[in-house]
Order: structure tokens, then C-alpha cells, then sequence
């Protein structure tokens, strides 16, 4: 059976509760070598036949997407009893390390970076939503999970959506349970709280949630407890923008609160056309932001806060047995079914459909995320009313560009330039001595000494 070039482990680069994501390096005939990541499930996980139909699922959606903004998933492979998905490796950081960074040394991302951010999310989004399969019928994808640790900024300034783990797609066999809640809590939109059917508005929602805290500085849905949050989502309150930051204009405001409309029918219907009312936002106030800003916020963010590797340059005695693992990596396009007996090969087009196990093991996924939320929010000073003080508690200096405060009545002007200096005169040249003047001066001084001479010889002689 064929098998898939080796793989070695270079570093552990994150886990949760479904799986750990390592830095690899694949190499393949003639050393050929590709920097790549591997995302390793959780042994507890492939025990379970419900979470590894949907993984499948996760893998089949996957495999067909191919777009700049989303991360390009390679393969999905078999090895010793575990399940690992080869994707693109993105050298950089998530929004979360960003607004974590942020949020320590106690400033904002610039409000156009924040907007570009989600311009390029919003790309990616309006991709899965509307990609379709190979007769041209919609595949009805929704991510499920737009949250800040699913939003990676590379070196290079791309942002990329990742982990298509809750997504749902129309035609998968695997469907969700009715009443289930899936996603992390406060990136939940109300419709999924009330266990209704959600579409590509609740992304949106999501979406939306992540724009005000990179504006805010704040979370938007944080209780006390999981039941609070779900709260707060469902009533879907939102404190004004402008009031917590006032740099915020008004237009901006408008867009983030109809992507965060609690009626399906008031919010933004698609994921482009949230992304064309941000563009038109960026060039209405004149705010030029490029992938090279981005790169830069990024770069800025991994420098400081960068600490010792984990792991280090050589890998443990776990990564050596996982590299091990990953060198009988058989692709599941050849390999065995992990539901039937036998060796018949699983094609891409069958993984959706493998298995009909029972689902009464884990009716509600919450244990599989590990961690519900991530993270506390930005803890500012209350007034009596409840309103954040903005000014006491988040300064205006940014370690990156200033953010531009554009004008509410049009593009931001210029700022005016000082009339230039005009160039001092040049000094005149000396003038030159007249010889006439000099000749008559030398005639008068000999007449003068010709008199004396005279005068002296006539009263001698007397």
C-alpha cells in the first residue's frame, strides 16, 4: 500500500481538547522538503464513532477548499490507530495573540487594520459560503466557529480563516443534533443559542462580534459562567461603540451594528456584502491599510512577546514517537475504512458517508473544545452607570502607526505644508577699486610733497 513521504516534528505548536497541531517538516524523493503543519486528533476522540464522522467531515470540506484567505488542507492520513490532517503551515500568529498583545500593553489595534482584518475574513468566509461541488450545486457550508483563535495573521500580512471543525455543509450525511449548541459561547449568534437552524448570517454575527473587540478593546459576551454568556447572546444588548471608544466614527458604528443585528432579516445577508460596506468605509475616509501594515503588527507582536520555543530544536520522547507514527502515514484516499472491516480503500467522496455508529455517547461536543472561552477580557474601570472610562483606562499611543482619525464629512485631507523657505540671496561680489580714483590719489600726494619741497628751497636760499 502506498505510503506518504516522512514527516519530521519540529515543534508542538498548540492543543486544545479535540487535537495538538505540531510544525513539521515533509520530505519527500531527492530531499525535497516542505515546511508544513500536522493536526494530530486526540486518541480519546477516534474511540468515538459520532466525533470521527464529523472529523471526516471536517476533512472532506477541507480537501476541496482552495482559497487565499482560508488554509489549504493537504491531506488527511491514517497511522498506528490515529488521524492526522496535513495543512499549510502559516508562519505567524492568531487574532488572539494579537488582542492578547493589545491588550497588555493596554492600546487597540489601529481601527483600518482592524477593518482590513476583517475584510480578508470576510473573503474567506463568502468562499466556503458559496463554494459548490463539481455539478455546480451549493455546498451550503457554514463555519460555525469564527473566533479568534481561528483567525491566523501570517509574517506576510494574509489573514486566513482555519478549522472547519464545526462547519456544516447541506449534502454531509453526518447532520447535528437538534437543541445541540456548537461553537465557542461568545461567538455564538442568538439563532444558535435558541437551537434553531443557522446559515452563513451566523458566521456573520461571529464575525461582527470579532470586529467590535478589536475596536472596543473589550468582550463583548463574557458572564460570569457558560450560562450568562449564552445569556447576554441571546438578548443580544449591544453597548455603543462610540461611547467605549470614541475614535470609532459613526459610519463604522452603523456597519458593525447590522452585522450584530439580532434579526436575520436586519443583518447583513452575506459574507461580501459585510466586506464591500467595510472597503467602502476604508476609501470614503481616505485610510490607506495594505498586507505590509499587517505584516508589520504581526512581526512587532511575535518579536515582543516572543519567549523560550516549545519544545525546543530537537523533539521529546513524545515527538519522537509521533514522528515515528507519521513515517507509516498512509493517505485515507488509500487507506482502510475506519468503520467497515476489511481492506477495501475510502475515497475523499466516501469519508461524509462512513459509519452509522450510535450518537447517544456524546450528545453535547462542549467537552470536546477543551476550552470554552479564551481568555479574560479587558478589565476596564466602571463608572456608576456601568459605561467603561475610556480615556483613564486605554491610552491613546500604539506601538505601530497612529490610527487615523478621519473626518465625519468626507476623506481626510492632507495635512498642510508649510510654505517653503525661499533661499537667502547670495552675497554681492566685492566691487573693485577704481584705477582712475587710485591715480589721481597717487598725483595729489606728489604735488603735495613737490610744494613742501619748493617752499623749502625758496626760504633756504633767503
Amino acid at each position: 500500500m502506498p505510503q506518504t513521504p516522512g514527516f519530521k516534528i519540529l515543534r508542538k505548536l498548540d492543543a486544545g481538547g479535540m487535537a495538538e497541531v505540531y510544525h513539521a517538516e515533509q520530505e519527500s524523493i531527492e530531499g525535497f522538503r516542505k515546511t508544513v503543519a500536522v493536526k494530530k486528533v486526540l486518541p480519546h476522540l477516534v474511540q468515538n464513532e459520532k466525533f470521527l464522522r464529523m472529523f471526516l467531515d471536517e476533512a472532506r470540506l477541507s480537501l476541496r477548499m482552495s482559497h487565499a484567505n482560508v488554509v489549504q488542507v493537504f491531506n488527511v492520513a491514517k497511522a498506528g490507530g490515529s488521524y492526522y490532517v496535513i495543512m499549510e503551515f502559516v508562519d505567524g500568529t492568531n487574532l488572539k495573540g494579537i488582542t492578547e498583545f493589545m491588550r497588555s500593553r493596554r492600546t487597540l489595534i489601529p481601527i483600518e487594520q482592524a477593518v482590513f482584518v476583517m475584510v480578508e475574513t470576510c473573503k474567506g468566509l463568502q468562499y466556503a459560503h458559496t463554494l459548490t461541488d463539481r455539478s455546480g450545486r451549493a455546498l451550503g457550508i457554514v463555519h460555525r466557529d469564527v473566533s479568534p483563535p481561528n483567525i491566523l495573521l501570517s509574517k506576510q500580512g494574509e489573514v486566513k480563516l482555519v478549522d472547519f471543525g464545526l462547519a456544516k455543509a447541506a449534502d454531509q450525511l453526518e447532520h447535528t443534533d437538534p437543541g445541540v449548541v456548537k461553537g465557542k459561547f461568545s461567538y455564538l449568534s442568538p439563532e444558535a443559542v435558541e437551537g434553531q437552524t443557522v446559515d452563513c448570517r451566523a458566521d456573520i454575527f461571529a464575525a461582527g462580534i470579532l470586529l467590535y473587540e478589536m475596536l472596543s478593546g473589550r468582550r463583548l459576551f463574557q458572564g460570569k459562567t457558560d450560562y450568562e454568556t449564552v445569556q447576554q447572546v441571546r438578548v443580544a444588548e449591544i453597548p455603543p461603540l462610540s461611547r467605549i471608544n470614541p475614535a470609532v466614527p459613526r459610519d463604522l458604528e452603523r456597519i458593525v451594528l447590522r452585522a450584530l443585528a439580532k434579526d436575520l432579516r436586519q443583518r447583513y445577508q452575506s459574507a461580501q456584502e459585510f466586506g464591500d460596506d467595510l472597503y467602502q468605509f476604508l476609501f470614503s475616509h481616505g485610510l490607506k491599510v495594505t498586507a505590509f501594515d499587517i505584516a508589520g503588527m504581526v512581526k512587532t507582536v511575535m518579536n515582543e512577546s516572543a519567549g523560550p520555543a516549545r519544545g525546543g530544536g530537537s523533539a521529546g520522547i513524545i515527538d519522537e514517537l509521533i514522528e515515528t507514527e507519521l513515517q507509516k502515514l498512509t493517505s485515507l484516499e488509500e487507506g482502510d475504512s475506519p468503520f467497515r472491516g476489511g481492506q477495501k480503500p475510502l475515497s475523499v467522496e466516501e469519508i461524509s458517508g462512513a459509519g452509522t455508529g450510535s450518537m447517544d455517547s456524546l450528545e453535547d461536543p462542549r467537552g470536546w473544545a477543551g476550552e470554552l472561552d479564551d481568555g479574560a477580557a479587558l478589565r476596564l474601570p466602571q463608572q456608576p452607570g456601568g459605561a467603561a472610562v475610556w480615556r483613564e483606562s486605554m491610552p491613546t499611543p500604539l506601538p505601530f502607526r497612529a490610527v487615523k482619525e478621519p473626518r465625519a464629512g468626507g476623506p481626510a485631507r492632507p495635512e498642510p505644508r508649510a510654505p517653503a523657505r525661499p533661499p537667502d540671496p547670495e552675497p554681492a561680489p566685492p566691487r573693485k577699486k577704481s584705477r582712475t580714483g587710485l591715480l589721481v590719489g597717487v598725483l595729489v600726494v606728489l604735488a603735495a610733497v613737490l610744494g613742501v619741497l619748493v617752499w623749502l628751497a625758496f626760504f633756504r636760499d633767503k
